[in-house]
């Protein structure tokens, strides 16, 4: 299968650099015009499937494409973002003021360490390769997949080897990728 893989848009959140996770930010006007600009570059490669999270980042993102193709539209909540806990909403100097020993502990083990209330790395992965696991079964050839950026990385880093921190995705940004296998037994590839 065929995926295309999405950040969303801009939002106010990401423009104040706010850790956003499971919280919901609107979409400045460099958000929306992203969006709209993903659209056209999607367009010629007509996805069979569109997928996005439950967050209306993602939903306000894909809705250009969405008005312009007539197929199927799912919501997944497995494609959500890491969620950050207590310390969504905050920017990175609030966070460690609030949080110093936590923050510490998490930057230096995103894998097993979680933010303050928040999820780790591993479990992200967990809920994330269930939704690939899902997705490698469906009969679609080709999917664009609106997700979040520790989504977008967690795919890449699996994808190329690479450490989920060396990994850098923007706002907007597509990236192609193939998916083989089935089930429990599929891999991702970049193209």
């Amino acid at each position: 299968m065929h995926i295309f893989l999405i950040r969303h848009g801009e939002t106010v959140a990401n423009s104040e650099k706010r850790y956003l996770g499971h919280t919901d930010s609107p979409l400045t006007y460099a958000g929306l015009k992203q969006a709209k600009e993903l659209a056209v570059r999607l367009l010629p490669h007509n996805p069979e499937s569109i997928f996005h999270s439950d967050l209306s980042r993602t939903k306000i993102t894909a809705m250009p494409l969405i008005k312009r193709l007539a197929v199927p539209v799912f919501i997944d909540s497995r494609l959500r973002e890491l969620s950050f806990g207590l310390i969504e909403g905050l920017n990175y100097n609030q966070a460690m003021e609030a949080y110093a020993k936590d923050m510490k502990e998490w930057y230096d083990d995103f894998e097993h360490k979680a933010p303050p209330g928040g999820e780790t790395l591993a479990i992200m992965r967990e809920r994330i390769f269930s939704f690939i696991s899902e997705l490698a079964e469906m009969p679609f050839r080709s999917a664009a997949l609106f997700t979040h950026g520790g989504v977008c990385k967690l795919l890449i880093a699996n994808s190329t080897g690479k450490p989920f921190n060396d990994v850098v995705y923007n706002l907007g940004q597509m990236t192609e990728m193939q998916l083989k296998g089935y089930k429990d037994n599929c891999t991702l590839r970049m193209i």
